[in-house]
């Protein structure tokens, strides 16, 4: 919560020395960290000599009502997560989990991607 990034490098070498998974919590760090707010390994990319590649992260969790004032969050990994994260998610909506926020959380993820519309908007402006 303080804007700690983890030391990346330390962590691609032990993962691969052990081939551990590596989940990344990005909680507080989705829109607020790195120039396009994508995040830790973003930042860590652009303050470090040595990038590192998109593979180190297997999956990505993240709550979106910090970054985009809603509710819920959201999961991203490598395909080979899929079916766990859809049995999870299949499981949560069967105990009654609302996704009405879903489609609200798309639309504000594709106006952030899209710099002209939040110029439009005197948006970049405000926060600049």
């Amino acid at each position: 919560m303080d804007g700690t990034v983890p030391p990346l490098n330390e962590l691609s070498y032990l993962k691969s020395r052990y081939g551990f998974t590596l989940l990344v919590d990005e909680a507080h760090s989705i829109l607020s960290l790195g120039s396009t707010g994508h995040g830790c390994l973003e930042l860590w990319n652009e303050t470090h000599d040595t990038p590192m590649h998109d593979e180190l992260i297997d999956i990505r969790t993240a709550t979106l009502s910090k970054s985009l004032a809603s509710v819920g969050g959201l999961v991203c990994g490598k395909i080979r997560f899929q079916a766990a994260i859809l049995a999870k998610r299949d499981e949560l909506l069967k105990q009654g989990t609302d996704p009405l926020s879903t489609a609200t959380m798309i639309q504000c993820l594709h106006i952030l991607n899209q710099p002209t519309i939040l110029q439009k908007f005197g948006v970049l402006s405000d926060l600049l």
